[in-house]
């Protein structure tokens, strides 16, 4: 599976949401940076209803990989921020330089704050996406069963204590400190990586951690813990219509998060007007929930069946999307007549010659190499054909090709020769037409 029909699928929805890149008209489309190929892009998935899928090689080349690089194995989070520096370089100086900002950046507050006095020392990273650690450092056994343990884990704090005492700035003396990280302010695209490649120091190998991580389905219960205040241990995805911070004292703000997209090697599940459907590189098809609970990964006895973390099945998900539940932003799709009409334009001169390009395929696809002897079978001609072209249509260019033969179908006719034997064989007589 390509991880760039993945992330297309997964991004097109909430980057669609109110118009986003598909209604910014550039004048100087060329389409051939990311913005471009992008819009364009887009536009074909919203336009193009009749076709099972839509090629991104027009994307990869804009980010100027050759063919090479596009077979070479790409991490999906690599993936996606190769996609988010190339689009955000693009958009620059156009309405929605902002765009990618504006749908998946959230902030973390990395804090140290002293045992004693309270004293707190911190700074403020942005961030578009965010790696969950499956396994522990340094355990074997331990194993996080779902994405809201897995972002406790995340945001659970050390103790910096002995050797590593804090020095604190008020206590003038180093002192006992709580180091960790707080949400200071949710995106409304929360992508979280699942980092199920790990290095197993009892064989150095690099391993696949395949066990079961459960993540919250549409419409269920996502416990509404607070996510990131002060709480050390809070996490939680789960009702606001703002993004206010999260380390403030109010430890009461929830967020509500739906699950958008799911990634996984055999394609991405994309949640659409109620529904789950599965991308893969040429079709959509529609699944269950259940279905897409198979991404969680096989239970622990299904795991220690296959070797447990070793196994080598990749039905499990890498990345999830979850979209923010705000009804300020959670907007329809935009209607087709909103499409640009220069977008639709290049899409109708985009599908005819794709039809026309798909025309000669097929008709060269027909064509068969016929080598053709004349007379004493000492010289050939050859020529390419249709399958279907009929015999005495072929008798006839035959003889063109030969300068001393004039086609007369009571004296011209075809027969199979052998250049083994060098024997003429069955004539085809009666099959003409």
């Amino acid at each position: 599976m390509s991880y760039d029909h993945s992330l297309i699928n997964g991004g097109y929805g909430p980057v669609h949401e109110g118009g986003g890149l598909v209604e910014t008209v550039d004048d100087e489309f060329d389409g051939y940076d990311d913005n471009d190929t992008l819009q364009k892009l887009f536009a074909h998935l919203q336009l193009n209803k009749d076709r099972k899928a839509i090629d991104t090689k027009a994307l990869t080349k804009s980010f100027g990989w050759n063919s090479s690089d596009v077979f070479q194995q790409h991490d999906v989070q690599e993936l996606c921020r190769v996609l988010f520096d190339a689009l955000e370089e693009s958009l620059k100086g156009t309405p929605t330089e902002h765009l990618v900002n504006d749908l998946y950046q959230g902030q973390l507050k990395d804090y140290v704050q002293c045992a004693n006095c309270g004293n707190e020392s911190s700074r403020v990273d942005n961030f578009l996406d965010l790696s969950l650690v499956i396994r522990p450092f340094g355990s074997s056994t331990e194993m996080m069963k779902s994405v809201e343990e897995a972002i406790e884990y995340f945001l659970k704090p050390e103790m910096l204590s002995g050797e590593n005492q804090w020095d604190c700035a008020r206590c003038g003396t180093k002192q006992d400190a709580i180091k960790g990280l707080k949400f200071s302010k949710l995106p409304y695209m929360l992508a979280l990586q699942l980092k199920r490649f790990d290095f197993d120091y009892t064989t150095f190998n690099r391993i696949k951690l395949n066990n079961q991580v459960r993540f919250p389905n549409q419409d269920d219960d996502m416990s509404p813990r607070s996510v990131g205040g002060d709480s050390a241990s809070s996490s939680s995805l789960s009702p606001p219509t703002t993004s206010p911070p999260l380390d403030d004292d109010d430890d009461t703000w929830h967020a509500a998060y739906n699950v958008d997209a799911v990634l996984e090697a055999s394609g991405p599940y994309v949640y659409e007007l109620f529904s789950w459907y599965n991308f893969n590189d040429s079709t959509v098809t529609k699944i269950t929930d259940a279905e897409v609970q198979t991404a969680w990964g096989p239970t622990s006895h299904q795991a220690s069946t296959y070797g447990g973390y070793r196994s080598s099945g990749s039905t499990c998900a890498y990345m999830l999307m979850y979209r923010l539940v705000d009804r300020s932003r959670n907007e329809a799709a935009i209607a087709d007549s909103q499409v640009p009409s220069f977008l639709k334009d290049l899409i109708v001169s985009d599908e005819s010659k794709r039809l026309e390009k798909e025309k000669e395929r097929e008709e060269k696809a027909r064509l068969i190499q016929l080598k053709v002897f004349a007379d004493d079978a000492t010289t050939f001609k050859t020529m390419h054909i249709s399958k279907l072209t009929p015999l005495s249509a072929v008798t006839e260019k035959a003889c063109v090709l030969f300068d001393h033969i004039t086609y007369d179908p009571a004296l011209v006719r075809l027969r199979s020769y052998s250049e083994y034997t060098k024997m003429p064989q069955d004539t085809y007589t009666g099959r003409e037409h």
